[in-house]
């Protein structure tokens, strides 16, 4: 199927194109084989495309290329696995992703022979290619990065991918797509303008004042026939109907209306490209009013929407049609409360700031064009997550909370997410055993929760590097044996929580470094055999039934080393710590940092050998009372 392009001699009241397809692919994978069986068909069903015919290698891209990707009106990008290897290819990526920005253009990735998510994380192949870029461009590490992120961006994209379609197939397809995108595209044919009428396009478009997209225009031209009323009303359609979702040039409307049931026809065809396939058929003129009015209205009501709070009586079902927020492109802030949802969507507001959405129904975000580059807080606890892609596009993101998502089992890399404050992953239980090491570029990270998280068996030594970090908490992380020495350079951190944790043994030396720590919990860390030292500014410890604690080393004290002997068969052993003493409390006179650590030996309530005693820690106070 040909379409009529704009030649390029007309005026630059029509856009130019002078390519429909540009094709950007791996030469060694699919020069021979896909991109040229491809390029064959786009051509034969008479849709001008460019496929660069010459082998490349080490080269830069001529400024020729550069301006025939500009020239195009769709790019098609081809990932395949040895795609990321190339240089070559990642420039022209850049490209195309500038002109989808800047003109508008078309652009639809194809995954050939490699999955999506490989191509969207960087993963297997696709980031052993980025390793030996790394390794190439030590000097420009902007330069990787910036191929990483464009296709991190290119993989978001709504694509096409081969799976286990065959090939003939799925160029049917792709073809299918092409054809829709260009004929939506096509323009008119506009005449040479023997009567001057650029000015006059100028000033009607002056009049429609199309960004103010808050309300409707309408614009009459009047004059006798013959002198250019319909050569401008088609120039002006030419120049601006890319830039709505739907639009239909309805011309001759005197001479059709006049025909047997020529308003009807009229509605119809106004309906079908409003709507496309979806649109009903119509009878009279009379329900074409009404159906009309109707579905612009519809389609106005959702667009105008910002913000979204779901909070229903009772716990109820919704039956969410997939496409449910396609429409709502300016939404902001969407809140669920207590609504489930039957379907997960396939498309968000790349406008959101805030998503709060509790058992939210998908296995990972909208496969739409959701960047989610506004995000400000993303809370989804108890929902079906299980993997999550597009962090690397979490510029904002100040908070995330995943906790309860028992189906998540992986950290992507957060090295793209610096102003991340708040990071709670709480009984996230299937969670692989360590942490990714790019957790160390949160350097604005506050709060990093992750109670219940039992298969966590290590930290990342790159933990150091989060100089603003509050507070951490490990309760209930079972598999956690010790803690790496490099904890020790957490200059801020206020509170250290343990509780729990099980199978830990020893508490690392450096953990004497923590000069703002003021609350320590320790309690039922059943397997902790020793504390030698502990921060001089510390408030509280808490290290209730901690059953193997036989070595406590109080903080000012250095040299002063207390044992205690484990209670005879039959009494059980716990040691507490009291609501202790906060700066506040402090009597005057007394030095910050003071620590009151009770330990309780509990026998039977009938045993006369229960004693109570406090180890020499620090000089007492009178004040100090048990309850």
């Amino acid at each position: 199927m040909a379409f009529h392009r704009a030649p390029s001699s007309s005026s630059s009241l029509i856009p130019i194109s002078r390519w429909d397809v540009f094709l950007n692919f791996r030469g060694e994978d699919t020069r021979k084989t896909f991109a040229a069986h491809l390029c064959a068909a786009l051509r034969q069903n008479g849709i001008h495309t460019f496929m660069d015919e010459k082998l490349r290698s080490g080269e830069e891209i001529s400024p020729a290329l550069f301006k025939i990707i500009e020239e195009s009106e769709i790019s098609i990008i081809i990932f395949s696995k040895n795609y990321a290897s190339s240089k070559w290819c990642l420039d022209e990526l850049m490209k195309i992703l500038e002109c989808r920005k800047t003109k508008g253009q078309q652009v639809l990735p194809l995954f050939y022979n490699v999955d999506p998510s490989e191509v969207r994380n960087q993963a297997n192949i696709v980031g052993e290619a980025f390793t030996k870029h790394e390794q190439r461009f030590k000097n420009n590490e902007m330069k990787v990065q910036m191929w990483k992120i464009a296709l991190t961006e290119a993989a978001n994209l709504s694509g096409k991918h081969l799976e286990n379609k065959n090939e003939p197939e799925f160029i049917h397809e792709i073809i299918e797509w092409v054809n829709l995108i260009l004929l939506k595209k096509t323009y008119f044919q506009v005449a040479q303008y023997p009567i001057q009428i650029e000015p006059r396009v100028h000033d009607v478009k002056l009049l429609l004042d199309i960004k103010k997209n808050d309300s409707t225009r309408m614009v009459g031209i009047f004059g006798t026939g013959g002198i250019g009323k319909t050569t401008i009303a088609k120039a002006i359609y030419n120049l601006i109907a890319s830039q709505f979702e739907g639009s239909c040039f309805l011309g001759n409307i005197r001479e059709t209306s006049g025909q047997m049931d020529g308003l009807v026809n009229l509605q119809n065809k106004l309906l079908s490209k409003m709507l496309g396939g979806s649109s009903p058929t119509i009878d009279n003129v009379d329900q074409g009013i009404t159906l009309i009015k109707k579905r612009l209205c519809s389609l106005r009501g959702t667009k105008k929407v910002e913000g979204m709070l779901i909070n229903l009586p009772e716990s109820n079902v919704i039956r969410l049609n997939s496409k449910a927020f396609k429409k709502m492109k300016r939404l902001k802030m969407l809140i669920h409360r207590n609504a489930r949802f039957s379907e997960e969507p396939n498309f968000l507001s790349n406008k959101l700031r805030l998503l709060d959405w509790p058992n939210y129904p998908g296995e990972s975000l909208p496969s739409n064009i959701f960047y989610g580059k506004d995000l400000v807080k993303l809370r989804m606890m108890h929902s079906k997550l299980k993997k999550l892609d597009r962090v690397q596009n979490f510029q904002n993101m100040k908070i995330m909370d995943f906790s309860y998502c028992e189906f998540l089992r992986k950290i992507p890399d957060v090295s793209s997410i610096p102003n991340l404050e708040e990071l709670n992953l709480k009984c996230c239980r299937n969670l692989v055993k360590e942490l990714p090491s790019s957790i160390g570029y949160l350097v604005g990270v506050k709060h990093i929760i992750l109670y219940g998280c039992t298969n966590l068996t290590n930290l990342p030594d790159s933990i150091h590097k989060l100089q603003h970090l509050k507070e951490l908490s490990l309760s209930c992380c079972t598999g956690i044996k010790e803690l790496p020495s490099s904890i020790g350079y957490l200059c801020t951190i206020k509170t250290l929580n343990l509780h729990f944790c099980i199978n830990l043994m020893s508490l690392p030396n450096s953990i004497y470094q923590l000069q703002h720590l003021e609350i320590l919990n320790l309690n039922e860390c059943k397997q902790l055999r020793e504390i030698f030292r502990l921060p001089p500014n510390i408030i509280e410890v808490q290290a209730r039934e901690c059953m193997s604690l036989a070595i406590f080393l109080e903080p000012r004290r250095s040299q002063s080393v207390n044992t205690w002997e484990p209670p005879k068969p039959g009494v059980r052993t716990t040691s507490l710590a009291l609501p202790l003493l906060s700066h506040r409390s402090i009597p005057a006179g007394r030095p910050p940092g003071t620590l009151i650590l009770l330990f309780v030996l509990v026998c039977k309530a009938d045993d006369p050998q229960t004693s109570l005693y406090f180890p020499e820690i620090v000089p007492r106070h009178p004040r100090k009372t048990v309850h």
